[in-house]
């Protein structure tokens, strides 16, 4: 009986040990400080700008019209990337102090799972697979530049796109299936409050959601990579061959539009490479080590080094009409027929002469 209660006790101070070590890497007081800086502060300032971009972005697509893939494609990105932008506000809102403390009678950190945290996993796997589909057919019109236009049509572009959406929506079942909002009581400060509860069954899919989450990312972010160092291996291929042409002319144009036709897609892969790259490293790391998540011992440091995470990921997300405004003269013309202003302001210096499309 002794023995039994020794080994009890014994237990529980491993695990309190385990808790202090977690707490000894990062404190709840030192996290607090990194999410008023990292979520409130910079994520902030640069998610409001990038959903401002990706409205301007789908503004000017919806301007030039659908007839093209790449249009498609890219329109379909900017959807992705202010949906995700646009829950990271709300996310954002859950964890910002004030707010916690302000009175309301919910739990902000476990509301934000289904409302906030995991819509946010969805469209970051859209936006990968998008960009892997992008990578793809640059590679395609690469490989068979004659015959891309008739196996990839902007018909068939539209239903790719809508079945990337489609296909990972679904992928979000096991969460919502087994968690659900709605009042709990907190024994800890006696009050009923809205939070988050978790149905019957439970226990039998726990984490498949994040396992189903981490599958999506690791082969779409390897697919990038693969397919965007082809696409620049066979584009430098390519470019030697007909540069050694008699016809020199002739050569150097069809060098120049085949470059033109992939560069953009290298950057916006290049892009999500580096800035992904983060966010791979730590579904790694969870997997490696088992307490490295939101509910383990180093809560704490997970939560500040996926603030870090989130940030790269928002950069990405807020990048696209600068990479287009400096890439496409045809985005750059279409963006000053519908903001004429800004044509105005970069040629400050000359005779103000707005671009008209016909």
């Amino acid at each position: 009986m002794n023995l039994n209660i020794e080994t009890k006790n014994d237990t529980a101070d491993q695990k309190e040990t385990g808790l202090n070590f977690g707490q000894s890497l990062m404190s709840l007081s030192e996290r607090e400080i990194y999410d008023i800086v990292n979520l409130n502060v910079i994520i902030q300032l640069i998610s409001l700008y990038g959903i401002i971009s990706n409205i301007i972005t789908i503004a000017v697509f919806c301007k030039q019209g659908f007839h093209t893939t790449v249009n498609i494609s890219l329109t379909g990105l900017a959807v992705s990337d202010l949906s995700s932008l646009l829950v990271t506000q709300w996310y954002i809102v859950c964890f910002n102090p004030y707010f916690v403390n302000s009175g309301i009678p919910m739990l902000p950190a476990e509301v934000q799972h289904l409302t906030a945290g995991v819509p946010h996993l969805c469209f970051s796997r859209i936006t990968g697979w998008i960009t892997t589909y992008i990578t793809a057919e640059r590679c395609l019109s690469i490989y068979a530049p004659l015959q891309v236009k008739l196996i990839i049509t902007p018909r068939k572009s539209a239903v790719i796109i809508s079945f990337i959406y489609v296909i990972t929506i679904m992928t979000l079942a096991p969460e919502y299936l087994t968690l659900y909002i709605g009042w709990k009581f907190e024994m800890g400060r006696n009050i009923t409050l809205l939070g988050l509860i978790h149905t019957a069954g439970t226990s039998d899919i726990n984490g498949l959601s994040f396992l189903l989450y981490a599958f999506h990312m690791l082969v779409a972010f390897s697919a990038v990579v693969t397919l965007t160092s082809t696409l620049v291996i066979k584009l430098k291929q390519n470019t030697k061959w007909r540069q050694s042409l008699s016809n020199a002319v002739e050569s150097s144009h069809i060098s120049t539009r085949d470059k033109k036709s992939v560069t953009m897609a290298i950057v916006i892969a290049t892009v999500m490479i580096l800035l992904f790259t983060p966010s791979v490293f730590i579904t790694v790391t969870s997997f490696i080590v088992p307490d490295f998540n939101i509910d383990g011992r180093f809560s704490n440091l997970f939560l500040v080094v996926w603030s870090f995470g989130l940030m790269f990921e928002v950069i990405n997300s807020s990048l696209c009409l600068v990479l287009y405004y400096v890439m496409s003269s045809k985005f750059r013309k279409t963006f000053h027929h519908l903001f004429p202003v800004c044509r105005c302001l970069e040629n400050r210096f000359g005779t103000c002469q707005t671009n008209k499309i016909h």
